[in-house]
């Protein structure tokens, strides 16, 4: 995830919760995401076999889901 402030390297306040809702917005695009509660970080469990085109539909919605997150902060 982003930081709060990307040139101080700045976490998030915990109260925000937002690896939580980004986690909730993958979901809402069906994508499963864990929010990992000791960090800004989410964490994926993808099959071991995965084809490009979905590893990159992955990438996208996990994407979309933090850039929607952002805005709204």
């Amino acid at each position: 995830l982003q930081a709060a402030d990307p040139a101080k390297k700045t976490r998030f306040d915990p109260a925000l919760k937002v690896g939580a809702r980004i986690s909730q917005a993958c979901r809402d695009r069906g994508l499963l995401a864990r929010a990992m509660p000791q960090a800004d970080a989410l964490g994926f469990s993808p099959p071991l076999v995965m084809s490009v085109r979905e590893v990159d539909e992955m990438v996208a919605i996990a994407a979309d889901a933090t850039h929607q997150v952002m805005k709204q902060l």
